[in-house]
């Protein structure tokens, strides 16, 4: 980390980074993951770690880590569906940032990049301009709700047990979302057993016909060898 004496100031503390797309969508349900790549352009080695303005809805991997000179690093963002069902979520934009500040002469790095954000905290506190900020932008978009999940009443929290209706009350009738992944899915699913059914019956209706063609072949064949034979047996009778 730097002291005051500034022993740990790097020769240059300007870094370029690229990141790749630095905007991205992501639909509940259909595409849940994106991979930004961040290049280092420059001729130093980087420190950087990831914040968001919505840690809840995402998982970030990785969060901190050390990129080399010229070289580039993955960064996976997956929304977290575990933990969107404790918070209200609608469609909408939301920003990850990548802090990063040039490695100092004195600084040694943990296994796992673990004092990372340290050193670029520390960094930051003691001169901000050495600590350089990345924006990349998300577009989540409207949240669906889950065809597996009982729709629960807005403001208020699912019970244990499933209500009952009052008797006279006629009791609603859930529409089938033919939109859904599963509804999608069991369409494909049956459409591919009627083909599958269809190609089997083709199957045996062209085996039978294969049989009765045979057998007329057969008994052609014995008439004309029957009627050799008598015409034979005729000449020298």
């Amino acid at each position: 980390m730097s002291d005051r004496n500034g022993s740990n100031v790097p020769t240059t503390t300007t870094a370029a980074l690229i990141l790749s797309p630095d905007k991205f969508n992501i639909v509940p349900y259909v595409k849940e993951e994106f991979v930004v790549q961040i290049t280092n352009v420059s001729f130093e080695t980087v420190l950087f770690r990831m914040l968001t303005t919505s840690p809840l809805r995402y998982s970030v991997t990785p969060t901190k880590g050390v990129i080399k000179p010229n070289a580039s690093i993955r960064v996976t963002v997956m929304l977290n569906r575990s933990r969107l069902e404790e918070e209200e979520v609608q469609g909408g934009f939301d920003d990850f940032r990548v802090q990063y500040c040039v490695i100092g002469p004195n600084d040694i790095i943990d296994s796992n990049c673990a004092n990372v954000p340290g050193i670029i905290k520390a960094r930051k506190a003691a001169d901000k301009s050495q600590v350089h900020t990345k924006k990349f932008r998300c577009l989540l978009e409207e949240y669906p709700k889950s065809p597996s999940k009982p729709v629960r009443a807005e403001h208020t929290r699912a019970s244990a047990l499933p209500s009952v209706p009052t008797e006279g009350t006629p009791v609603p009738q859930k529409r089938a979302d033919s939109s859904s992944p599963h509804t999608a899915a069991s369409k494909t699913h049956l459409r591919e057993l009627e083909v599958s059914t269809l190609a089997e019956k083709n199957r045996r209706e062209l085996a039978q016909k294969q049989d009765s063609l045979k057998n007329k072949l057969m008994v052609a064949l014995l008439v004309a060898v029957a009627a050799v034979i008598f015409g034979v047996w005729s000449m020298y009778a």
